[in-house]
């Protein structure tokens, strides 16, 4: 990615050799540098051109904060966050958001336009500097900002050669044969000396070249200038001259054209379908070949780098047509006109921003932010409040998806507050609300607004608003009652097929998939996962594939298969990032960078989640620092880092705890406990398991609860009672190997290896570790530092104990079998009269006897006649047999009793 978002040049820049050389140089001495001047001079150009040089040289980039469209002051910090990509946090300012982020960052913010809102600027700006060493700014302003350590240059008018020359190319652009005489050079000197060398005003009088002569385009400027000469004799003349170009150049336009301009001056940038809405009734032919003359007239700029053009004023000229626009009392209804087009636009787009073409519909909003908050103050103002009401619905996906949830829940209180009546559009609100909130981490606000969206909405028979309200109650019974949340979101899907509102459906699927993630259930999510995969297939919908992909990963995971969950994650971050999902891809971020740690990347996976951690807030991804605290929390205790462990966990129990979510509380506690233990503090140990066992006890959740028995396992040995401490890690192998949990049971596995080496179990024991090493390298499994030091000192004890050539045999054993069935064997192996895996010595009594039968040449209809047993139960013992003993055949059978003397029952 790019570090910038400066605009690309439409066209060239011409002189100001001097001043680009100063300015530059100025920025790299200074960490404040203003260009001032009056409007139309060239700031913008100068700045812009000055921060395109910069580019490269500063680590965190070189943005540019475009100020224009700013209406007041306190705007001004969501200009910069939006920029940035920041996002307001709840329960924190966002200038404090914007002075933390801001602070970790070497960057250039280039301010342009700062005049309209000084005050708020040079507040911003001195708060920005004096917390970020690493930051520097280029303002552009009419005047400088007048705080502490500023360095200002007031820019002034071209010279004569250099203003002569932007008027010969700006006139060869529209008339590539353009060649002048000698009168003529000195007809635009004379231009330019009486425009006292104003780019804006040079530009403005050459874009007149294409339909007048020089002479009358320096006619018609004596003509303004005496026009203008009874004004106002305070301001100041380049200010003067500015107005009389731009007025000059307005009065040359038709009357349709005129109205056209004023029309369109009340946007902040715009497109060809704004331009057309705003313009109804228009009289001059079609808007395009309309504002295609105002385009070559230079009235309006024009910037194709988008996937559509997009148009917009310079902003002396728009300030000059909306006031013009304001005198002839067409303001209003102008308004009105720009409402509903944007009212239109949002709610054609909103069903389409989850789908294939979401990212560009997404982009589409962004642009235009300014336009809708103009939209939004409009609607609160007028009489019927309908219209707010239905714009703030129509966004709530493009808050959720672009993260812009504080902006959106202060929209939210406003239109409420503004429209108190019981009605399904107050209904479809709330919702909205509550579906902001949720994603904004506002759990509290979420609840008492989705509560009352499916009160109000079941009052007044708004399907639509009960659907979307139960997804939302079902989010949140999720968090702490998956089972009741599974039969909501349910109810939610059913109502939403029932009246085809694909979104409801394809985001209530998702949420069940919520509901199983939150219960910890592979088995029982793929149905849901399937499901999901299907309409989010259907409905060409890379947001909701990128939850399908997260949710394979994790399940991947934890079964082993560690080369699948690395594909699904990848592909869950791909989506993520091409839909801009900062949710998903938080969750996605969390749990592939805790694959990097099982591959054995661990500074690749810490740097990850470090980073995921510290930005996390600001970029929309709070939801997943649950998790990728308990993943890097898991990093630094297999490292060797209980200290560490304990300082990144902090108070998050306590506070996930009191939010309502108790996996993600009680899987941060096991971890709290574990570091506990490993530094000596036993007491703390078991009152942090106590917390995490009472927390999960309700939901059964297999991945805590297996770690919680682990967990007292080590405490119990701690505590020297190795009898209950192996009660522990049978309970943990029990849990962990029914639910599929792999590399949890390779690590209880090898503790109990551990435990039976103290016991003289050694054979028991090379048997485990030689499976579970074996199965790590089959899956790819790094164990930690920890596990790989405490693994080397056991099968070290373990072969002085035994000597080379049995420990070599007991290996070679351990090949023929596997995790499945090394866990069959530990289970039957409890106690002193434990069996091996495989040979003559594994065999459980009925077993044998049926060898006994087979020796004596009877059938398996006849041993299970002899053994009062059934057929079927006769043909799975000997699988059993045969498999012990390696062979295939009741003929090897036999003779490999007779070779090696079994002794018959």
């Amino acid at each position: 990615m790019e570090l910038k978002n400066l605009p690309h040049d439409i066209s060239s820049f011409l002189g100001r050799d001097a001043e680009l050389a100063d300015i530059a140089r100025a920025i790299d001495q200074n960490r404040l540098v203003t260009i001032s001047g009056a409007g139309g001079v060239g700031k913008t150009r100068l700045a812009l051109k000055v921060a395109e040089s910069k580019v490269g040289l500063h680590r965190d980039g070189v943005w540019l904060i475009e100020l224009a469209s700013v209406s007041h002051g306190s705007s001004v910090p969501d200009a910069v966050a939006r920029v940035l990509d920041l996002r307001e946090e709840a329960s924190i300012s966002l200038v404090d958001t914007l002075k933390r982020e801001v602070a970790k960052r070497e960057m250039l913010l280039v301010f342009d336009n700062c005049e309209h809102v000084l005050e708020a600027c040079a507040v911003l700006i001195e708060t920005l500097l004096k917390s970020a060493p690493g930051l520097r700014v280029l303002a552009t302003s009419r005047e400088p900002l007048g705080i502490s350590g500023e360095f200002s240059r007031s820019l002034q008018p071209l010279n004569g050669a250099e203003g002569a020359a932007l008027f010969e190319e700006r006139a060869q652009q529209l008339m590539p044969d353009f060649v002048l005489s000698n009168s003529e050079t000195e007809t635009i000197a004379a231009i330019v000396t009486r425009l006292d060398g104003m780019p804006l005003a040079i530009e403005l009088a050459a874009a007149r070249s294409l339909m007048m002569s020089l002479t009358d385009i320096l006619s018609g400027l004596d003509d303004r200038f005496r026009l203008l000469s009874r004004g106002s004799r305070g301001a100041l003349e380049h200010q003067k001259t500015l107005e009389a170009s731009v007025a000059w150049s307005y009065d040359l336009l038709d009357p349709t054209e005129q109205e056209l301009a004023q029309r369109l001056s009340i946007l902040h940038g715009f497109t060809l379908a704004a331009a057309e809405a705003l313009a109804l009734g228009h009289k001059g032919g079609s808007v395009l070949d309309s504002l295609s003359r105002l385009v070559e007239k230079s009235l309006v700029q024009v910037d194709r780098s988008g996937t559509e053009p997009r148009f917009r004023f310079l902003e002396t000229v728009r300030q000059y047509l909306l006031a013009r626009l304001r005198e002839n009392g067409a303001l209003d209804e102008t308004r009105t006109l720009h409402l509903r087009h944007f009212l239109d636009l949002s709610e054609t787009l909103a069903p389409r921003l989850a789908l294939s073409d979401g990212p560009l519909c997404l982009a589409q909003l962004e642009a235009e932010l300014g336009n809708l908050e103009d939209a939004l103050g409009v609607a609160e103002v007028a009489e019927d409040k309908s219209n707010l009401l239905r714009l703030v619905v129509a966004l709530s996906l493009f808050f959720e998806l672009r993260g812009h949830f504080s902006f959106g829940w202060r929209w939210y209180k406003r239109a409420l507050a503004a429209h108190p009546d019981q009605t399904a559009l107050r209904a479809r609100t709330l919702w909205a609300a509550a579906h902001v909130s949720f994603y904004g981490g506002r759990y509290p606000e979420s609840v008492a607004y989705a509560n009352q969206s499916h009160e109000t909405a079941l009052a007044v028979d708004d399907k639509w608003a009960v659907a979307r309200a139960l997804n939302t109650i079902g989010v949140l019974q999720s968090l702490a009652t998956p089972i009741l949340a599974r039969e909501t979101l349910l109810q939610s899907v059913a109502i939403g097929r029932d009246i085809g509102d694909d979104w409801a459906v394809a985001d209530g699927l998702k949420m069940v998939t919520v509901a199983w993630y939150f219960l910890h259930d592979n088995a029982g999510a793929q149905d849901a996962m399937a499901e999901l995969e299907a309409a989010g297939s259907a409905l060409e919908s890379r947001f909701f594939l990128a939850w399908h992909q997260a949710m394979v990963g994790y399940f991947a995971r934890d079964a082993g298969d560690l080369v699948a969950a690395a594909k699904a994650l990848q592909l869950s971050l791909d989506h993520s990032h091409y839909v801009g999902d900062p949710s998903t891809g938080g969750f996605s971020e969390a749990w592939s960078a805790a694959l990097d740690a099982d591959f054995g990347n661990i500074d690749r996976a810490r740097t990850r989640l470090l980073r995921l951690l510290d930005t996390a807030a600001v970029s929309g991804s709070d939801l997943a620092v649950p998790e990728a605290l308990f993943a890097l929390a898991q990093i630094e205790l297999g490292e060797g880092n209980p200290t560490t462990v304990l300082k990144l966990i902090g108070n998050h129990v306590t506070e996930l705890r009191e939010a309502g979510v108790p996996v993600w509380a009680a899987q941060l506690a096991v971890v709290q406990a574990a570091a506990h233990c490993e530094l000596g503090e036993l007491d703390l140990a078991e009152a942090a398991l106590t917390e995490a066992e009472t927390m999960i006890a309700p939901l059964k959740h297999p991945l805590v609860e297996g770690m919680v028995h682990f967990e007292q396992a080590r405490i119990t040995l701690a505590k020297e009672s190795d009898a209950k401490a192996e009660d522990w890690l049978h309970k943990a192998i029990e849990v962990q190997f029914s639910a599929g949990l792999r590399p949890g049971l390779l690590r209880t596995l090898d503790s109990l290896a551990a435990l039976l080496v103290d016991r003289g179990r050694i054979a028991e024991a090379v048997r485990i570790l030689s499976v579970t090493a074996a199965e790590r390298v089959r899956i790819g499994l790094v164990p930690t530092k920890s596990d790989t030091a405490a693994a080397t000192l056991l099968v070290t004890q373990a072969q002085r104990l035994i000597g080379d050539a049995e420990f070599e045999s007991l290996r070679a054993e351990a090949a023929k079998t596997d995790v499945d069935k090394i866990v069959e064997y530990v289970s039957r192996a409890r106690g002193k009269r434990g069996r091996p895996i495989t040979g003559w010595q594994s065999l459980t009594p009925t077993e044998r006897r049926a060898v006994s039968l087979v020796i004596e040449g009877l059938t398996n209809p006849q041993i299970a006649e002899r053994m009062f047993i059934a057929r079927g139960t006769v043909k799975i013992h000997l699988a059993h047999v045969f498999d012990k003993l390696d062979v295939s055949s009741r003929t090897q059978l036999t003779a490999k009793a007779i070779t090696e003397g079994f002794a018959t029952v």
